[in-house]
């Protein structure tokens, strides 16, 4: 027979899971905003009777002892979650190559002035120094019009240079929020892992709430992969080097100043191999120095290739009366070109001897400065050099911001699925509330129906014949 309080018990379950079922519903509403949160729910199990073998019999026995809540959880899709946090890493490579490439363009500004305008104000100057080539006047505005020339050479190469320094300072603040990241998933690791040894797993879902986000934080800056142990924590690799797992982490260190800009893991001592994220966009375009990797060193190339062109053309053009030429620019790097101290304090030092009105070497100056050469192994004008790399960079540009557009709406969806799953629904919380109440009012109905069965048996059975 079974314990006359049985009945209690059970409905006592019934209520204490109920009551559960309310307080859990209410955190989830009242996190509904809270940044990384991730639903919960109640598990709950029914009683088992737990009879010994031997003692089974055909009857009921012991069963309607109840129910109980075996664990609180959290509703989420480890798939999704990776999913999400591969394309996180795709979406911030095309953020952070953007970013630097719009920097790029902002220094390399054809449209508002430029090296192109210089060199066809030059020209200009040349063709009316062609006109007058025994004139003073003619001959300083030509020395006015290459001071503006190199000036923009000079200018570029001083902003390239800034930013380059810039996106090496950005870079090495990521570096240290990668290994800054890296030690708060470990401390939030470890804290779960203890809680595991003793028992207490359902006190641990807001730290796994947030090593998520610290998790999400992380596939920003590389392709990671995350692995769940049995205790609780996790394994993280970025691409193919392990870099969490347990007590062990490994960091990041940024090489500075070194040529070319070296990122590597302390465990190895060799450079980073990352698929995707913001990381591997600052090493490509930072040091990218090929048509397949546009970055700053490549336009600094480019553009310190046209400098030593124009400087070569310059100094060619005019000679001595022994035919020796005379030495305008010096410096063959786009920083370090400036006009030779004696054109500088001589205009007229470009004219020829005894008022010559010879003005073939000026035409064959401006033939030079608007015709084909060899600048970096392909023929092309001054002109046309400028353009193509400013033409590439701004198609290089757009196709990363249409990459990003895309791999945005991507990832985009991914959250929508994640948060349909993991995020807080308040319409369904709502329906949540009125099942966990109207089955705390049938398990109090129940409390109350045993309470008038034991109040009979207690009270008014065993009256008959006294």
């Amino acid at each position: 027979m079974r314990s006359t309080f049985l009945g209690l018990e059970t409905a006592r379950k019934g209520l204490t899971v109920s009551q559960k079922g309310l307080d859990v519903t209410g955190q989830n509403i009242t996190n509904a905003n809270t940044e990384g949160y991730t639903r919960q729910r109640i598990d709950v199990v029914s009683v088992s009777s737990n009879i010994d073998a031997r003692y089974r019999t055909t009857q009921a026995g012991m069963s309607g002892q109840g129910v109980l809540v075996s664990d609180v959880s959290q509703i989420r899709d480890q798939q999704l979650d990776g999913r999400y946090r591969s394309e996180l890493a795709e979406q911030s490579y095309y953020e952070q190559t953007l970013t630097i490439l719009d920097d790029l363009e902002g220094v390399l500004n054809e449209i508002e002035g430029g090296i192109k305008p210089s060199l066809q104000d030059l020209v200009s100057s040349l063709q009316d120094f062609s006109m007058n080539p025994n004139q003073a006047v003619n001959a300083n505005i030509v020395l006015s019009k290459t001071k503006s020339v190199i000036q923009m050479f000079n200018q570029y190469a001083e902003e390239l240079n800034g930013l380059k320094a810039q996106s090496i300072s950005d870079l090495s603040v990521d570096v240290n929020d990668v290994n800054t990241t890296l030690s708060k998933i470990q401390g939030l690791n470890d804290s779960i892992s203890k809680a595991f040894l003793e028992g207490k797993q359902n006190a641990v879902n807001e730290l796994m709430d947030q090593r998520n986000l610290l998790v999400d934080h992380l596939a920003t800056f590389g392709n990671i992969k995350v692995t769940a142990q049995t205790d609780g924590q996790i394994q993280i690799h970025m691409h193919d080097q392990l870099i969490l797992d347990g007590d062990y982490r490994d960091q990041l260190n940024l090489l500075k100043p070194t040529d070319p800009l070296v990122l590597e893991w302390q465990s190895t001592g060799q450079a980073i191999s990352l698929g995707a994220g913001s990381l591997k966009a600052s090493i490509e375009r930072i040091e990218g120095n090929n048509p397949f990797a546009q970055g700053i060193a490549y336009y600094q190339g480019q553009l310190n290739e046209l400098a030593s062109s124009f400087a070569t053309v310059m100094n060619q053009a005019f000679t001595n009366t022994d035919d020796q030429a005379k030495a305008l620019i010096s410096g063959s790097s786009a920083s370090s070109l400036s006009i030779e101290e004696a054109w500088l304090k001589q205009p007229s030092y470009i004219l020829k001897e005894n008022g010559s009105l010879d003005n073939r070497p000026i035409l064959a100056l401006i033939e030079k400065l608007e015709g084909k050469m060899l600048i970096n192994e392909e023929q092309s004008s001054m002109s046309e050099f400028v353009s193509k790399f400013v033409i590439a960079l701004g198609q290089d540009r757009n196709f990363i911001a249409s990459r990003l557009q895309t791999s945005t709406s991507i990832a985009n969806d991914l959250a929508q699925q994640r948060d349909s799953i993991s995020a807080v629904s308040l319409d369904e919380e709502g329906a949540n509330l009125l099942i966990y109440e109207k089955a705390f009012q049938a398990s109090a109905r129940v409390m109350n129906a045993m309470d008038e069965v034991l109040d009979t048996i207690i009270n008014r059975m065993g009256l008959v014949g006294r």
